[in-house]
């Protein structure tokens, strides 16, 4: 039982080294989206030219959906294997633990972005908004919630 609930929860996608998509489940249908952009492709063979091994893990990795998701990529026998674990679900559940923290609206909105894995100078360039005035707002809300939910 416990089996077919991962296997509903992990995507799984295996491409030749062309990129010629050889198997894909729902889950990197819903995650990726219908049409492959090759991105995988692109950040597993940008590790490898900085010196990565035939296996690696991205973390919260934002997929052209804007969907978020653990990714772990792999290479065995020419076969590109990628395996996402999407943390929508994850992302949904901390925000509402979220709510009962008296966060500003900036600092819910900022705390959002950094659970789906924007850097700071990301997140300050979408609000218009300086590095000092993020970092402020960081710290505030390092300060309103737990260490254990806080985002990393």
């Amino acid at each position: 039982m416990h089996t077919l609930k991962i296997k509903k929860r992990i995507g799984v996608c295996v491409k030749d080294q062309g990129g010629t998509i050889l198997e894909r489940n729902k889950v990197v249908v819903g995650t990726c989206g219908e049409v492959c952009d090759q991105f995988c492709l692109r950040m597993f063979y940008q590790s490898q030219a900085k010196g990565g091994m035939g296996f690696n893990l991205f973390k919260r990795v934002r997929t052209r959906e804007e969907r978020v998701a653990d990714v772990m990529i792999s290479e065995v026998e020419g076969q590109l294997t990628t395996m996402l674990y999407p943390l929508d679900d994850q992302i949904a559940n901390c925000l509402e633990k979220y709510s009962k923290f008296n966060l500003t609206p900036s600092e819910f909105k900022i705390a959002s972005l950094l659970l789906r894995g924007y850097s700071n100078r990301e997140i300050a360039n979408l609000l218009f908004i300086s590095i000092a005035t993020l970092k402020k707002h960081v710290n505030s809300i390092y300060h309103k919630v737990p260490a254990d939910l806080r985002p990393r």
